[in-house]
């Protein structure tokens, strides 16, 4: 339609010309409009007439000066296009201030803004009839048993979410003050999420990990028969099974969804949104009512003024509109009005009153329509009284955009602006309520939709905090930048000076401790955003370190399938859960767990008794100082500092070492006729104790670094170990660079191996899968569940020789390990290495790392009792108490007592943890004198002991041993 004024082309159903402002009644065209068309066309032939004139025989100078002629001309035409084009906006707005009355400018500044908008009404409203639709179909497959039509954006897809905790280094210290033991390997906890839908299928996965170490991990998969099978691979490789809809006491997914009530619910749904009118109907509702309101807004008024924020200033045309009783009044006269006749709004009355009252809907809303007809303005006279009025400023530039917005109502008084000034951007809101005033002000550069700034938060004229914003795209959807708060320079210094000797109090130990300072801190939040991928950040931070931080990342990503476990146990009853639990492999998982929580789990003491004293620590026997003996060695001894936490190099297994270092050591001990002695250290200090000569020679999977070199000598190669890539023929998988930029490539690995740690470094959790043994990587490689593995090379070029399935891709690691030896016995590094190259050439090194690689379970070679330790064993029983009996008690016996307690919790439904305690001086408790896995090399023989102290909990265990006598001598 044409604006019958000024002739514009405007939308159909515009009611207000945004250039005029007049009234529109009539939507054809007016026929002024199309005149100009045939003048645009008249310079076409003036342009050709030169032609001939140029193939007169002139000269060339003269040409040339024709051509410029041309090219000048067309040049200026262009500019001036451009220029017009480009002054519209202004020329636009200049025309309608000037020539139109204020409420006539105002209606057709908002109208333009209401325009604006309808495209976002039209999409919204269609989504949701199209969701509809999609609802409806799976509704009715539901009803049938069969499978659901998944959304085209989910099906066949993964769904993501990380919930990451991490804690900075100064309240790990002080955690692990408390705990007494050393927590800080374990600063960063993260729970994965993982939801998936592939056909009749659904998954729902959940990881534990610490840093990016896979603690334990749980998948339930679900079919459309309502078949759930959950496992804990770390646990079992055995799943449970069990029907839902049996547990639901309903036989199908039919019966649940055939219900009255499910019906009802689902028509109720269905029949709301298809009552709704179109989208395109929806945004011709919004126009045309806002037009009837602008239409009535008559006390309006215009001036010009300046307005500044920050640096920045500009000349706005200021609109003023008071809304007062009677002007709402006319309104909803003229809304009711409008109403009589708008057959759209009827309809989708009539509709929703069918959903209730069915037949009488017509009947209803007829009478509700006599209603509106007999409408007047007698009726809704005086309905406002003792409401007051409204008043609305709007600030408008030269080009007719609104840049702020002014409201005042009462004692309250709200108000925005932004202004810009090329790339520079100036923004203030302001609140004021009942003379409470709230601000925030701040300047920064707009470049690119992309917004950096700095804003200050003001409350009562006092200044609370600073808020930095780093690259915020205003009009991205996905909502990315960085918003660092802080607080202001009055605040930190009312903090610095604040005493906090209350906050101490409460939270029980000193903010220093945590690492805070209350003078300098900050709230660090990030939002990063892609179609497929965000991610959330909230960060506390302290002095520019990070206090504590949570995190939350998703993605959506392909999946090719999801796989039901081919071995599981049928839950049905308590006996099934106990069948399930006996499949429970407590000391593999035990010994697959990271190396920080084993570390953790061998400084605690272990108790066999099935009671509350199971776990105590008591504090005053790791407050005893113990004079170190001194270390007398025989004169064979060969030392080694190694790190016994490095599987398959060297590590714990039932007590004892053992390891591939280990024993190549060992025969290197033999082959110079000497006996080797164990040093168990952190891996750092082993360089030191050997340039110290605290020890002879370091072994611990060492590479001769430039560093190290400067401190200890090195021995020649005594194991070249490198990790290699399988895949299959058919692999898309060409290099290990495709590994590392393809998040979606899975990778699998034997559990334990140097292979599974360093991939546990390269790459995310999620894509990492551990196997018991290498045939169970290579099928799983084979079978598709993973697409390619990384394991020993010595392995990998035997496997290919004998299977044609899979193929070496190309090598992912490759180091040379050496023995560090003390830079002043040349004559001890010149035997090792002529012993290594005679071990090497006969074979017994790669003998020994064969068994290592291979699936065979490896038996430990060294004990304790030949390892070396600066402290004394506490084998004696100090007290000299009766002895019941003796019981070597290890991490075997230890997990066997967790297991059963875990199986009798799972078996019996009744139960419940007593916390009460029962005080029985005639029976006695047991405990044991022992600091079982220090991993300290002493070797310890635990016993059991009759302790008459229940009550006390060992209050007094080694300061004043409880006797009979001794509750008989205080009246028990």
């Amino acid at each position: 339609m044409f604006c019958t004024n000024c002739g514009k082309e405007l939308k159909d159903g515009t009611k207000f010309c945004p250039i005029c402002g007049s009234k529109q009644e009539i939507t054809e065209p007016a026929p002024v409009v199309e005149e100009p068309a045939p003048v645009a066309q008249e310079p076409v032939p003036v342009a050709e007439e030169p032609a001939p004139v140029a193939e007169e025989p002139k000269p060339k100078k003269k040409k040339g000066k024709g051509k410029a002629i041309i090219i000048s001309v067309a040049a200026i035409v262009a500019v001036l296009g451009i220029s017009v084009a480009a002054a519209f906006p202004y020329v636009k707005d200049f025309v309608a201030k000037t020539f139109l009355p204020a409420d006539k400018y105002y209606q057709s500044i908002e109208s333009s803004v209401i325009n604006d908008s309808s495209e976002n009404i039209v999409t919204t409203v269609e989504s949701i009839k199209k969701w509809s639709d999609t609802a409806r179909d799976n509704f009715k497959a539901l009803k049938k048993g069969e499978s659901v039509k998944g959304s085209s954006h989910f099906e066949g897809k993964k769904i993501s979410t990380d919930l990451t905790v991490s804690l900075g280094d100064s309240l790990m210290s002080l955690l692990s003050d408390m705990a007494v033991v050393d927590l800080t390997s374990l600063n960063e906890v993260t729970l994965g999420i993982d939801v998936s839908q592939k056909e009749d299928l659904a998954s729902f996965d959940l990881n534990f990990l610490l840093g990016k170490d896979k603690v334990i991990t749980a998948q339930a998969v679900m079919d459309i028969n309502g078949d759930m099978y959950v496992s804990v691979p770390e646990l079992s490789d055995t799943a449970m099974k069990f029907n839902i809809y049996e547990m639901a006491g309903v036989g199908s997914l039919e019966e649940i969804y055939n219900t009255p009530e499910m019906e009802e619910a689902f028509d109720a749904i269905f029949a709301l949104i298809d009552a709704l009118p179109s989208g395109e109907e929806c945004a011709d509702l919004v126009d045309t009512y806002t037009d009837v309101v602008l239409e009535n807004l008559d006390d309006v008024e215009k001036s010009t003024d300046t307005v500044s924020v920050g640096d920045i200033e500009k000349k706005v045309t200021v609109i003023e509109v008071t809304i007062d009783e009677k002007t709402l009044e006319k309104v909803v006269l003229s809304l009711a009005r409008e109403m009589e006749d708008d057959d759209v709004i009827w309809d989708f009355l009539e509709k929703l009153v069918a959903l209730d009252s069915g037949a009488n809907a017509k009947e209803y809303v007829r009478e509700m329509k006599d209603m509106f007809e007999d409408f007047d303005k007698d009726d809704i006279k005086g309905a406002f009284e003792g409401f007051g009025e409204i008043k609305l400023n709007t600030f408008v530039d030269a080009k007719g955009s609104i840049l702020g917005r002014e409201i005042e109502y009462m004692d309250y008084t709200f108000s925005f602006i932004t202004l810009e000034n090329g790339k520079n951007i100036a923004t203030e809101i302001i609140a004021d309520i009942e003379g409470m005033s709230f601000e925030i002000k701040g300047e920064g550069t707009l470049k690119k939709d992309t917004l950096n700034g700095t804003y200050t938060i003001t409350a009562m004229s006092q200044d609370i905090a600073e808020i930095e914003v780093k690259n915020f795209n205003i009009k991205d959807d996905n909502f990315n930048g960085t918003f660092t708060v802080k607080p202001s320079k009055t605040i930190s210094s009312m903090l610095s000076a604040y005493e906090t000797d209350d906050i101490e109090d409460e939270l029980g130990v000193s903010l220093d401790s945590l690492g805070i300072d209350l003078s300098d801190i900050a709230l660090v939040i990030d939002f990063k955003g892609e179609e497929e991928k965000s991610s959330f950040s909230l960060a506390l931070m302290s002095k520019s370190k990070e206090v504590v931080s949570f995190a939350i990342n998703t993605s959506l990503s392909e999946i090719k399938s999801i796989n039901v476990p081919e071995k599981f146990t049928k839950v049905a009853s308590e006996e099934d859960i106990e069948k399930w639990a006996s499949t429970i492999d407590p000391i593999t998982f035990i010994s697959s767990l990271p190396q920080p929580i084993a570390d953790i789990i061998s400084q605690f003491e272990y108790s066999s008794e099935d009671n509350e004293d199971d776990y105590y620590y008591d504090e005053d026997y790791y407050l005893e100082e113990y004079e170190p003996e001194p270390i007398i060695y025989p004169e064979n001894a060969l030392v080694m500092a190694t790190n016994a936490y490095f599987e398959p190099y060297a590590y714990y297994q039932n007590g004892l070492i053992t390891g591939m270092d280990i024993e190549i050591a060992d025969a290197i001990a033999q082959h110079l006729g000497m006996e080797l002695y164990i040093d168990d250290m952190d891996f750092d200090s082993i360089t030191y104790s050997v340039e110290n000569s605290d020890t002879m020679v370091g072994m611990s999977a060492m590479t001769a670094t430039e560093e190290r070199l400067e401190r200890v000598n090195f021995t020649i190669p005594y194991l070249t170990n490198t990790q290699t890539v399988l895949v299959k023929f058919d692999s898309p998988i060409t290099s290990i660079d495709d590994i590392y930029s393809n998040n979606e490539i899975r990778i699998g690995t034997k559990n334990g191996t140097t292979a599974s740690i360093y991939a546990s470094s390269d790459f995310y959790a999620e894509r990492l899968s551990f196997f018991s043994t290498y045939n169970e990587v290579t099928d799983a490689l084979k079978n598709g569940f993973v697409d390619c593995v990384i394991v020993d090379r010595v392995f990998a070029e035997k496997y290919i020789l004998e299977n044609t399935d899979l193929m070496l891709l190309c090598d992912y690691s490759v180091e040379e390990y050496s023995i560090c030896v003390n830079k002043e016995n040349p004559e001890l590094l010149e035997k090792i290495n002529v012993a290594i190259t005679e071990l090497t050439n006969n074979g017994t090194i790669a003998s020994i790392y064969q068994r290592y690689i291979s699936d065979e379970a490896v038996s430990p070679r060294i004990y304790l009792s030949d390892s070396v330790s600066n402290y004394p064993s506490f084998e004696e029983d100090d007290y000299n108490e009766e002895l019941y009996y003796e019981e070597e008690y290890t991490e075997e016996n230890f997990a066997e007592d967790v297991v059963a307690g875990f199986i009798e919790g799972l078996a019996n439904s009744d139960y419940t943890y007593d916390d009460s305690y029962s005080y029985d001086v005639n029976t006695p408790s047991y405990s044991f004198d022992t600091t079982f896995g220090q991993g300290d090399g002493i070797e310890y023989e635990y016993k059991e002991e009759k302790v008459m102290d229940d009550y006390y909990y060992n209050d007094y265990y080694y300061s004043d041993r409880h006797t009979e006598d001794y509750f008989e001598d205080y009246g028990y």
